[in-house]
């Protein structure tokens, strides 16, 4: 049983674990919140989710409501001056990044009342000043069935 929310402490902690090419691993308020984030590291992600509730329903006595996931990784890697050498952000974010966002992510439910994670969409958000950024967004759902009175 479940009211939800979907829980974003295990994403965290799975991405902490599983993706340790990132340097900081956060949660934001939102995409603007995740956007506005000037981490003090070279690599990091910011975390958020927002849930759409579906028509409510009754299994005998019991309400159910399905809620839809899209959960939000934005990742950030700082970009290097020319004249430094190693990987550029941008080689950074397709081979190592990336990779190990979805790598961690993908097929994997924090919790077994959730439906396991899939790619929604990814897609660039900026690339300006010191920070190229990209958006990773997963899909989950999970059904509030609420305990019995």
């Amino acid at each position: 049983m479940s009211v939800g929310p979907f829980p974003l402490s295990p994403v965290i902690t799975r991405l902490q674990q599983r993706a340790q090419v990132l340097e900081l691993v956060g949660d934001a308020a939102g995409l603007a919140d995740a956007l506005a984030a000037q981490p003090a590291v070279d690599a990091a992600a910011y975390v958020t989710a927002t849930e759409q509730s579906r028509h409510l329903f009754y299994s005998g006595a019991a309400p159910l409501q399905h809620c839809d996931v899209e959960l939000l990784v934005v990742i950030f890697v700082r970009v290097r001056p020319a004249s430094v050498e190693g990987p550029t952000a941008r080689q950074r974010m397709d081979a190592d990044l990336i990779p190990a966002v979805r790598l961690a992510l993908l097929g994997w439910a924090p919790e077994d009342t959730q439906e396991p994670l899939t790619l929604l969409s990814a897609r660039e958000a900026s690339q300006s000043g010191q920070w190229l950024v990209s958006h990773q967004t997963f899909a989950s759902s999970y059904r509030m069935t609420p305990p019995p009175a």
